[in-house]
């Protein structure tokens, strides 16, 4: 009975202890995952799908959110690739005030204070400049760095590459213009419908925001319209290039491509 009661013993404490190797305690879970910040390493501007294409504005306002946080006086260069517009540098630069007083000590005393903040202020100015200018050619090379092979193929083969070089407002432009008017291989008319398709089903995600449910809306959008619409320097839209190659089709009678053109976008 001893000999029995003392291997109940060790079995009982060895159990407590977790040594019939099984775990019995609160210790990290594996279900549990690790979840790594993103960086910028993570957000790259791809052809492809329509639903790729409707990742662009994530992208894009990361990388432009990263340039204002990191650069010096990244602000500046981050609010004209937001608009897609050059930054006014004449609108920073101060002007001179000047004494309205009658005094004659109380004039020469106030505008030696006006030149002195004047001074201060051009100072600035063209500080804030020469940023501006050198953050033109950072920001160019982070946008670059952030395009697939395949995006940078497609822009070097441009007609107006050797504008859009150095210029990160041209760059973003021309990135968001391949993007949303995606080229592959595919048929145009798969393209068109996949496009259709992505508009349709883009629906508010559970806990997301109207804000960010109607950027998701309006990229779709876009990406639908890029593809029954107008030739750009990306080259002609997709229904552009399937009513071409209709048969009947003739570029150089008005009469047909209208016609054609009409009935091919009352279907859609």
């Amino acid at each position: 009975m001893s000999g029995r009661g003392n291997q109940n013993r060790r079995y009982n404490k060895g159990h407590r202890n977790g040594k019939d190797g099984k775990h019995h305690g609160r210790g990290p879970s594996n279900n549990k995952r690790d979840h790594k910040k993103k960086t910028i390493e993570d957000y790259v501007f791809y052809l492809g799908s329509a639903k790729q294409a409707s990742d662009y504005e994530r992208t894009a306002d990361y990388v432009i959110n990263h340039i204002a946080k990191e650069f010096d006086y990244g602000l500046n260069i981050a609010s004209a690739l937001k608009e897609l517009q050059p930054a006014d540098k004449t609108s920073w630069e101060p002007k001179l005030k000047y004494s309205t007083a009658t005094d004659a000590d109380q004039k020469e005393a106030e505008n030696r204070q006006h030149t002195m903040m004047y001074q201060s202020q051009l100072n600035a100015y063209i500080k804030k400049s020469e940023m501006y200018t050198a953050n033109l050619v950072k920001a160019y090379a982070l946008l670059w760095e952030r395009c697939s092979q395949g995006l940078k193929n497609k822009i070097e083969s441009r007609k107006d590459y050797a504008k859009i070089m150095n210029d990160p407002i041209a760059l973003l432009k021309a990135i968001r213009e391949h993007v949303l008017n995606f080229q592959d291989d595919k048929f145009c008319m798969t393209i068109i419908i996949e496009a259709l398709l992505t508009l349709v089903h883009t629906k508010q995600k559970e806990g997301e925001s109207l804000q960010d449910y109607t950027r998701r809306f309006r990229i779709a959008l876009e990406v639908y319209k890029s593809h029954t619409s107008g030739d750009d320097q990306a080259g002609p839209s997709n229904l552009r290039k399937y009513i071409s190659g209709l048969t009947g089709y003739d570029e150089k009678d008005l009469k047909i491509v209208t016609e054609m053109s009409g009935k091919e976008r009352m279907t859609f």
